[in-house]
């Protein structure tokens, strides 16, 4: 039920901030409100079907339906004071697509049992980064596809709901400066808490994870020291996000999919 209903709030809310972006005017109240009822009917459905008593099942659809939640939760709350709710006309479907792909076909469970505090900080912390670096990429390219169009003097109707170029440019470097504390946080909890860290099963996870950390951290360096922007800044923050997909869902993608015949365990 709690599926069906966030499905339909997500729906709902996408479709209402699409026509408020096609109309040039910022997200309507009944959007945004929709959005929140979406978020608190998918966590309930998280909490049913991921999180269990002293428990998580981290099957792929799980993972994939929980992260798209944590950037939906990013997109809204840092909507709040800023009008940054574009990407959810993109967001909102594909966290559908997962919750629905989660309902319909069900994967072999893989439960981490009695998992301690210092597991769920490592654990939640990667989920929030994810979330907040796949929303500094959207907005990455929200931000290029509207500087490209203002250089050739292409003015489009939903521009006008959008930003200044200068504010959107300093909220994206915000965005990822906070991606990348979490990211750290994540990487530095699994050094400490997580035994066997480079097992065979979690070494190109790990591995994955600190290059996506250099290249965030490169990034935030050329920001500061030689002013990076644009398609140069798009670049390296869609590559760190990609680095990172790989790092968790590709691993994922192979373990459970394609070496689980039939999706059998």
């Amino acid at each position: 039920m709690y599926a069906i209903l966030s499905v339909i709030c997500y729906l709902a809310s996408a479709t209402l901030l699409a026509r408020d972006l096609n109309a040039s005017r910022p997200p309507c109240v009944p959007a945004r409100l929709l959005a929140l009822a979406a978020l608190l009917l998918h966590a309930f459905e998280l909490y049913h079907s991921a999180w269990q008593m002293n428990a998580i099942n981290v099957t792929l659809f799980n993972v994939l339906s929980a992260s798209g939640w944590m950037t939906s939760l990013v997109l809204v709350v840092l909507s709040v004071r800023r009008n940054i709710l574009t990407p959810a006309v993109i967001i909102f479907p594909g966290t559908v697509v997962w919750i629905i792909a989660a309902a319909l076909w069900p994967l072999p469970p893989i439960v981490i049992e009695g998992y301690s505090t210092s597991l769920s900080v490592h654990i939640f912390s990667s989920l929030l980064a994810y979330g907040v670096f796949a929303t500094a990429a959207l907005h990455a390219i929200v931000l290029t596809v509207q500087e490209r169009l203002l250089r050739r003097h292409m003015q489009r109707p939903w521009m006008r709901s959008l930003p200044p170029l200068t504010a959107s440019e300093q909220l994206m470097f915000r965005i990822i400066g906070v991606g990348w504390i979490l990211l750290s946080i994540s990487l530095l909890s699994g050094f400490l808490f997580v035994e066997d860290l480079f097992a065979q099963h979690l070494a190109h996870k790990t591995f994955l994870s600190i290059v996506s950390w250099l290249v965030f951290s490169a990034l935030l360096v050329g920001r500061w020291r030689r002013g990076w922007r644009g398609l140069l800044a798009l670049y390296w923050t869609l590559a760190g996000v990609l680095i990172l997909l790989l790092a968790y869902f590709g691993s994922k993608l192979v373990l459970e999919l394609m070496l689980n015949s039939g999706w059998q365990s």
